[in-house]
């Protein structure tokens, strides 16, 4: 918005005093016409009592709350909400995060829980431990691979493989994730090369190698 340019202080008096004789002898002569010479200068009088009190009243008016100071005013937003609603949802309590989907490895590990007697376990509880068989059975693999010194690309490529359908007791179940642990520490002993579990990964190898599955 443009500010609009205001005239100097001289032309302000001198305006003034122009409009002022103007008025004065506006006056004086439609009291000459009217009244006497006394009728005219109380004309005159009053007059000059009018021009003293508009500039008085127009300041008054200005400064109660017109003009400039009513852009001080605050303005409202409709598009704001209540102060209550943003209250209430500052302090809503976040909702619970939902657990990460199962992996397929995951789901049939689940399933082979379930059909070993986990089906009465608490989904929680044995969400937990599904998590935890496949990540031990995936750092056996990772185990696998630093060992082999004979193919250790196999453990790489068929990791997931592994973790799904094999490392399992002889009636094909699930080991529990505690006896995974003590597997993964025997692989981490000084003469892992002469432990059982090392013989036994290097099993799930060789038949593959003979029978193209891991399923067996």
């Amino acid at each position: 918005m443009k500010k609009k340019r205001i005239p100097s202080r001289i032309s302000s008096l001198l305006l003034l005093f122009l409009r002022r004789m103007l008025f004065r002898g506006v006056m004086t002569y439609f009291g000459h016409l009217l009244w006497d010479w006394k009728g005219a200068a109380l004309l005159l009088a009053l007059t000059d009592w009018i021009e003293w009190v508009l500039p008085v009243i127009g300041d008054l008016t200005l400064s109660v709350g017109g003009g400039a100071s009513s852009s001080k005013r605050p303005r409202f937003d409709l598009n704001l909400p209540p102060a209550e609603e943003l209250e209430s949802a500052s302090t809503s309590a976040p909702e619970d995060p939902q657990p990460l989907p199962l992996s397929i490895a995951e789901q049939v590990i689940r399933n082979r829980l379930k059909r070993g007697g986990g089906a009465h376990v608490p989904d929680a509880q044995l969400l937990e431990e599904v998590r935890a068989i496949a990540r031990c059975k995936g750092q056996i693999v990772d185990r696998m691979f630093e060992l082999d010194i004979e193919s250790p690309e196999f453990w790489r490529q068929h990791r997931e493989a592994i973790i799904q359908d094999s490392i399992l007791t002889t009636n094909q179940t699930e080991y529990p994730s505690r006896l995974l642990l003590r597997k993964l520490a025997d692989l981490r002993n000084s003469n892992v090369h002469t432990s059982a579990t090392y013989r036994n990964m290097l099993k799930i190898r060789k038949k593959f190698h003979e029978l193209g599955t891991l399923k067996f």
